[in-house]
């Protein structure tokens, strides 16, 4: 809950600013400074209802897999597919990877990786700057980009559970 409130606060920072660049510009800061706090509240607003609403749809996805097997870290994430960052949810269990899209996507998709086919386990930067990434190389050659919260504790159970297979 603690990083759908941060994040919401910095994407709505990040919009409310990027929406009051232009009164800025124009000289007017009272006018800047009341579109940064409206359209930053209600962007922001917006993405932890949202982030809120996804995390509870797949929360409940995920007792199907648990009753399989023992999920040992999820969480909403990010898959990259080309240029296109497919949004969805990504679950690690005791053998596989486990990313799946959200329906609103034009890529929508479900992807398993065997932790027995991966290789390569490498932190990413998102821009080149934001240490929120990962990727994963396996046998096939295949290469797959994600983007979560916690990324370090992500690596960690990922390398952990490498190792054991």
């Amino acid at each position: 809950m603690k990083n759908h409130i941060k994040n919401s606060l910095l994407a709505g920072l990040f919009f409310g600013v990027f929406m009051a660049i232009k009164p800025l510009l124009q000289g007017d800061l009272y006018y800047s400074i009341v579109v940064v706090l409206i359209t930053g509240t209600m962007f922001g607003g917006s993405m932890f209802l949202i982030t809120l609403f996804l995390t509870r749809k797949f929360k409940e996805k995920e007792k199907s897999i648990c009753d399989v097997q023992k999920i040992l870290i999820s969480g909403g994430a990010n898959h990259f597919i080309g240029k296109e960052s497919v949004g969805g949810w990504l679950i690690l269990t005791e053998d596989r990877l486990i990313f799946e899209s959200h329906k609103a996507n034009i890529q929508c998709h479900t992807l398993t990786v065997p932790i027995k086919d991966i290789i390569e386990i490498k932190p990413k930067r998102t821009l080149k700057l934001i240490p929120n990434g990962f990727t994963i190389a396996t046998r096939d050659t295949d290469i797959h980009q994600f983007v979560v919260n916690n990324r370090d504790t992500w690596i960690r159970f990922l390398e952990e559970q490498a190792k054991s297979v």
